[in-house]
């Protein structure tokens, strides 16, 4: 763990030491000075798929629609979301349990990098292949196998590249920036995270840490097919590590992609995405993980000139902190 430190110090260095220059405005737009306010709405499907032997355990959360608040200003992107359980089908809980989910995430774009760090928890599964355990079961009827203990948390970073300057990815994902020429780049990803995983059995708390690392490369193209709308399909595969608290190392396949479309204006902008990530990694000759995320978004947003004292305040404070 003290390397990862060293390493990830040596990244994020490297990575703040280049700070944020204003952008060609023959191909961008940038909002940036701009205060902007965006609301998420996703469904989620993130799966745990466990195959041992001639068992296969398949888990998932009962949460199916998710909200996210954002707030963007200058250099900073920072993002809370949950699963309100106000929405009618996060609920269900007699045959599937209750589950819970949050998740907070804080990103930076110096140059043509994208800094991300994030925090995710999952907690309360149930078992979506119960007839596989109990014959008798009945769908719709008889409630699902559940974990209502088992919580997995994720401790996320993530170090992008993108190598064409003419090409706008803040545009896609964080809407802080508008492109007016269609482009694509390649962007390389270095992701590292830690997830544990706690549950609770025979009283006992179980706990295991898995560290994550590995790079990805990907496409992206940015379609602006008129003046306030884009398309932008994205695909990626990358290779990975995961180190168990026993020092196990396991090779990590990963492939994902996705497609945007969006509208924008100076001052409104709405959205939708869709993404899928699929990653695989084999323990031995007879077990088999698998961590599937399929997910749909829709997002509205409204940017805003900041108050003086914002302004003010933060121009200070880039005088100090020269990345920002």
């Amino acid at each position: 763990m003290r390397i990862y430190s060293y390493y990830l110090f040596f990244i994020l260095s490297s990575v703040l030491a280049n700070s944020q220059t204003k952008r060609d405005s023959t191909n961008f737009i940038s909002y940036e000075s701009d205060i902007m306010i965006r609301s998420n709405f996703y469904t989620n499907r993130e799966a745990y798929f466990y195959t041992y032997e001639n068992n296969n355990i398949h888990l998932v959360t009962n949460n199916k629609i998710y909200t996210s608040l954002s707030l963007d200003y200058e250099v900073i992107s920072v993002a809370i979301g949950f699963a309100p359980n106000i929405i009618s089908r996060n609920k269900n809980d007699s045959l599937k349990g209750k589950s819970s989910f949050t998740q907070i995430s804080f990103s930076m774009f110096p140059k043509n990098f994208i800094q991300t760090f994030g925090y995710k928890r999952n907690k309360g599964f149930y078992l979506t292949n119960t007839i596989e355990y109990d014959p008798n079961w009945r769908e719709g009827i008889d409630p699902y196998i559940q974990f209502p203990d088992l919580e997995i948390q994720e401790f996320l970073g993530s170090t992008s590249y993108v190598f064409n300057k003419n090409f706008s990815v803040k545009s896609i994902y964080y809407q802080n920036e508008w492109q007016k020429i269609s482009s694509g780049s390649l962007i390389t990803s270095l992701d590292y995270n830690l997830t544990v995983t706690r549950d609770k059995i025979d009283g006992k708390i179980n706990r295991d840490n898995l560290f994550n690392f590995g790079i990805n490369i990907g496409y992206h193209y940015n379609w602006i097919v008129s003046k306030n709308v884009n398309i932008s399909p994205h695909i990626y595969v990358g290779l990975g590590g995961k180190s168990e608290t026993e020092n196990n190392m396991y090779l990590d396949k990963r492939t994902g992609g996705g497609l945007f479309v969006g509208y924008n204006t100076d001052r409104f902008l709405f959205g939708s995405k869709i993404n899928l990530s699929f990653s695989r990694y084999k323990i031995n000759s007879g077990e088999r993980v698998e961590n599937d995320i399929i997910n749909g978004l829709f997002y509205i947003g409204f940017r805003f000139k900041p108050p003086k004292v914002i302004s003010k305040n933060y121009d200070n404070l880039q005088k100090k902190v020269p990345f920002l």
